[in-house]
């Protein structure tokens, strides 16, 4: 069956019985797994009406994914004990089927220490079912951009924690004190920009934007961007 004869129609049904939206050029493609159908189409068609510049197709498992060219994912999450595992088991298999894309962890309810986990494990992003429906898809497009979407309750959770742990610096001047520079880079980094924008914004060169966030990372006890951007906040706010 031709893609023609479907010229008035804004999705058809896969073979798998999953909705799936004809690709356009310049629009970003969005791969949903979920094994539930009911959940994975809802969010589906919520999704695709309200965002006409992404494309989805909602499957049961990364493997039933019909093409490999997808700019990220959305994968939702089981609130139980074996969550953090299930969830990094099945984004190795998203990576494995489709490429290495980012994955975006979906939940129905909000949980700190699962969001931080999943972040810190690699998620490029972490949303509930409670969110609204524009904030979802602008963290969509920040994720496809090349940013890191934080949720406020792990945001919080690790500033705490980071406080907790006495990383602040008591105010006397030595040489963990972030500079100025380093605090601009900080809240770029929260902002979910990419080196090559930072580096545009700022006016310096991408591999200067590189060695500040090494210095930040050490200064910080971070292994990554997304703690660079949780622990950041409560030295600068």
């Amino acid at each position: 069956m031709k893609t023609s004869e479907f010229s008035n129609a804004d999705h058809w049904l896969c073979p798998q019985g999953d909705r799936c939206l004809f690709q356009e050029s310049g629009v970003k493609k969005i791969l949903i797994v979920d094994q539930y159908v009911m959940r994975r189409e809802s969010l589906h068609l919520m999704l695709s009406s309200q965002a006409k510049d992404l494309q989805f197709q909602s499957i049961f498992a990364p493997s039933a994914a019909m093409t490999s060219k997808f700019d990220a994912a959305l994968f939702l999450i089981e609130g139980n004990d074996n969550s953090i595992k299930q969830s990094c088991t099945t984004m190795a298999e998203i990576h494995a089927s489709v490429g290495e894309i980012p994955v975006i962890a979906v939940a129905e309810r909000e949980n700190a220490n699962t969001a931080g986990q999943l972040l810190r494990f690699g998620f490029r992003g972490y949303i509930c079912m409670s969110m609204e429906v524009h904030l979802v898809i602008a963290a969509i497009r920040l994720v496809c951009a090349g940013g890191t979407f934080i949720p406020e309750c792990a945001l919080v959770r690790s500033c705490s924690a980071f406080k907790d742990r006495a990383y602040i610096t008591d105010g006397s001047s030595n040489e963990n004190d972030l500079t100025h520079r380093e605090e601009q880079i900080i809240d770029l980094v929260r902002e979910g920009k990419p080196n090559k924008i930072i580096a545009h914004q700022l006016c310096i060169s991408e591999s200067t934007v590189k060695v500040h966030l090494q210095h930040v990372m050490r200064k910080l006890h971070a292994s990554n961007r997304t703690e660079v951007a949780l622990r950041g906040h409560e030295i600068i706010f």
